[in-house]
């Protein structure tokens, strides 16, 4: 169920590169931007101790040395254990997702996802 629920809502028939894996590349913030930055189209999927699957997707741009909220009305979060996708809590995209150097992928102005610098805390 989970596998059919990311290629049909999430890939929409693209094939994805995986550019970033903590535990491969490292469980830090700088670790994530160091592979994640200048890209566009990000797909982030965190896999929580629990064993909860969930994420979020953002068309912008990732720029470099960010330290703001960007805007993205494309951008979402979802719950592969559950196979849901949610509208974040904002207005119009606004507020879609926090770019900063130190700090781990975090999406929606109210923090409705996001990762801290070292990945062992998690907002939700």
């Amino acid at each position: 169920m989970c596998g059919k629920f990311v290629t049909d809502q999430l890939l929409n028939g693209k094939n994805p590169e995986l550019i970033f894996r903590s535990t491969r590349d490292g469980q830090t913030g700088n670790a994530y931007h160091s592979k994640c930055d200048e890209k566009e189209n990000l797909l982030t999927i965190i896999k929580a101790t629990s064993g909860r699957i969930f994420g979020g997707s953002q068309s912008m741009l990732m720029k470099k040395g960010g330290d703001k909220w960007i805007s993205d009305p494309s951008a979402y979060i979802f719950s592969v254990s559950d196979s849901k996708k949610f509208a974040l809590k904002n207005e119009n995209g606004k507020h879609a997702f926090y770019n900063h150097k130190d700090l781990g992928p975090r999406f929606g102005g109210g923090a409705d996802i996001g990762l801290a610098k070292d990945f062992t805390s998690q907002y939700n």
